[in-house]
């Protein structure tokens, strides 16, 4: 997600990137606790299959965990993950980071 606002300096955007971890473990637990207090440039692919960077080393994203036990058999157990910060730039288009 990628909402535009108004900021004392100029014009804003604020990023959120969600993700989901499933089953909570030591393991999980561990690089939760390892990825905490980190500064973060994300590269996703969105809907459309493009590649885009959201964060820079100036202007890094915060991450955020969740857990959910669930209260039902049919629940989800695990973490959501979220990515976040604002930007003084849209995300930006980028080529695809994987190919050689």
């Amino acid at each position: 997600m990628e909402k535009e606002s108004q900021e004392k300096y100029g014009l804003g955007y604020k990023n959120e990137i969600n993700a989901f971890i499933p089953k909570d473990s030591p393991e999980v637990q561990a690089i939760i606790n390892d990825m905490r207090g980190r500064k973060w440039v994300v590269i996703l692919m969105d809907q459309n299959e493009n590649f885009k960077v959201a964060g820079t080393p100036e202007i890094p994203l915060r991450v955020s965990f969740d857990l959910d036990t669930g209260s039902d058999t049919p629940d989800r157990n695990g973490h959501s993950i979220s990515f976040y910060g604002t930007q003084t730039s849209k995300a930006k288009f980028i080529a695809d980071p994987f190919s050689e």
